[in-house]
């Protein structure tokens, strides 16, 4: 009659959990505490499982509302279905930049955002980590400088004068109809070169001395 006893270290093991207990506390902290609004979907089905206080906040919806919705919710029309069209899978070990996309929040404000998203487990489902960067503004302000641009070449192209555009390293960048119909070349073939290819001994003439103290000295001449 006597005691039969088995000893197993778990030292190791309960390193290990603490490590991951660790781990899930900075993580929900880091999620909590974000500047930027962020959320965690199911898949499939993108229903919210959770969101943080910058989503409540930017989107205007309360934690129960967003926790009754899904992803797809703060999309409508074509960015629906493109949201719908578009879910890859996501290796859980990296960050996968899901482009820009256009949410809708709860006032009906509509803003551009940049998407950021990894494949997580969250509270034993499959899920995704979306964080999100409203570019509204930076977008607004690249839309506006494209059509300035298109504005400006539109008057280069249709002047009277001749105008060429030619770049620091001398390269020749633009020019526009007048230009290329007084120089006698195309727009194409003058485009990309340098002057003195297309004119051989230019250098020496006062008009390139011009250009090049032009270029030069960043002043006007």
């Amino acid at each position: 009659i006597g005691i039969s006893k088995l000893v197993q270290d778990i030292t190791l093991r309960k390193q290990e959990e603490k490590i991951l207990a660790d781990s899930a506390e900075k993580y929900r902290n880091y999620f909590a505490k974000s500047p930027l609004p962020m959320f965690v979907v199911e898949i499939p089905g993108y229903r919210y499982l959770d969101v943080n206080q910058a989503a409540i906040d930017n989107y205007g919806y309360s934690r129960e509302e967003f926790l009754s919705m899904s992803a797809a919710d703060i999309r409508i029309g074509k960015e629906k279905e493109r949201f719908l069209s578009e879910a890859p899978e996501i290796d859980p070990h990296e960050t996968f930049n899901r482009g820009i996309w256009e949410h809708v929040k709860k006032d009906g404000t509509r803003i551009r955002v940049g998407v950021n998203a990894s494949d997580i487990e969250f509270e034993g489902k499959k899920a995704r980590l979306i964080m999100s960067l409203d570019i509204t503004s930076q977008k607004e302000a690249e839309d506006k400088l494209q059509r300035s641009e298109a504005r400006y070449r539109h008057t280069l192209d249709t002047m009277m004068e001749g105008v060429q555009i030619i770049g620091f390293d001398g390269t020749i960048i633009y020019v526009n109809d007048k230009l290329a119909s007084q120089a006698k070349f195309t727009k194409e073939e003058m485009i990309g070169r340098k002057l003195p290819e297309l004119y051989p001994g230019v250098e020496q003439s006062p008009i390139y001395q011009s250009y090049q103290k032009c270029l030069n000295d960043r002043q006007p001449v």
